[in-house]
């Protein structure tokens, strides 16, 4: 009985793909979609891409919003920011180095890690296995996000 079932399972599939490969491609060039983001990821420095999301001025500051895409190729990409900062992983997992006045922490990134960097601190972040989506809000003084 198991054995009739592994056969007609095995005829079932096999029925699939070969009625799934006999569909023709439509004639033509393909057509693409004219579909442009509204903020669009442009290249920082080598393996790490950014956005713009928003500015918004505060009293004293401004506060920016900007997303950051880290490739898994480039390993301790460093970011660069003018004031402090709060990330939020919304993707991917790596780890986080950032150099304090005294010590340098080291945070496990995974989806939905929060962590700050004080201004003046520096920040490398390496992806592991897949890229690594950041979404930063910057706080600077003087209008300098």
């Amino acid at each position: 009985m198991l054995r009739r079932c592994r056969r007609l399972v095995a005829v079932g599939a096999a029925l699939i793909l070969v009625a799934g490969c006999r569909t023709p491609a439509p004639p033509g060039p393909p057509k693409f979609s004219n579909y442009k983001p509204v903020f669009p990821y442009g290249p920082l420095k080598d393996g790490v891409a950014e956005r713009s999301v928003s500015t918004l001025p505060g009293p004293g500051y401004d506060v920016a919003v900007r997303d950051f895409l880290v490739s898994p190729r480039n390993p301790e990409a460093a970011l660069t920011l003018a004031g402090a900062a709060v990330f939020e992983v919304r993707q991917g997992s790596g780890e986080a180095t950032i150099k304090r006045a005294k010590e340098t922490e080291k945070i496990v990134l995974s989806q939905g890690t929060v962590f700050t960097v004080n201004a003046g601190e520096s920040l490398n972040v390496t992806a592991i296995g897949e890229p690594l989506a950041l979404r930063a809000c910057i706080f600077s003084p003087g209008g300098k996000p």
